[in-house]
């Protein structure tokens, strides 16, 4: 659902959005949200209303699990690695046992509020514009040591 105009989204368009909507969630349970100053100046060009939702999906998929780990700080991170975005926590990551189904529908290992969608949506929405999706199950390729997730967008650019 929204628009369907596409524009030029830059990393700080993202990570402005994504700050905002969890602002307060992110104050009141003392988790650190940063992004580099690489991921800040990526630029892609699609929807707004198809890539936002991946990173909220995203992020708060990594508050959810931050908060339950051992970590302190818990933090969240939007970066780049060889030419991909990355979404990556502190927290306890995905169990190698769940990799598999990790972004089929209604597949969830949240305790309570989670349905299964938003990794199928987010995988489904990227695709749609001919992006991809993974988790990063390299340690060379983590930034954090918890879930890493990264996304190879079609046509990024970094300036």
């Amino acid at each position: 659902s929204g628009d369907k105009v596409s524009r030029t989204l830059t990393g700080s368009d993202i990570y402005k959005y994504v700050s905002k909507f969890f602002a307060s969630n992110f104050k009141d349970n003392d988790i650190e949200f940063s992004a580099s100053d690489t991921f800040l100046k990526i630029s892609i060009f699609d929807q707004p209303s198809r890539i936002y939702p991946v990173f909220i999906n995203l992020v708060n998929n990594a508050q959810y699990w931050v908060e339950r780990g051992e970590s302190t700080p818990k933090k969240i991170s939007l970066d780049t690695k060889k030419g991909d975005v990355f979404i990556s926590d502190n927290g306890p990551g995905v169990d190698k046992d769940d990799l598999e189904q990790l972004f089929t529908l209604f597949f969830t290992r949240k305790q309570r509020g989670g349905r299964g969608i938003g990794l199928y949506l987010c995988k489904q929405n990227l695709q749609a514009s001919g992006h991809k999706i993974r988790y990063e199950t390299s340690q060379e390729n983590k930034l954090l040591a918890g879930a890493n997730f990264a996304i190879e967008f079609k046509g990024m650019k970094n300036d």
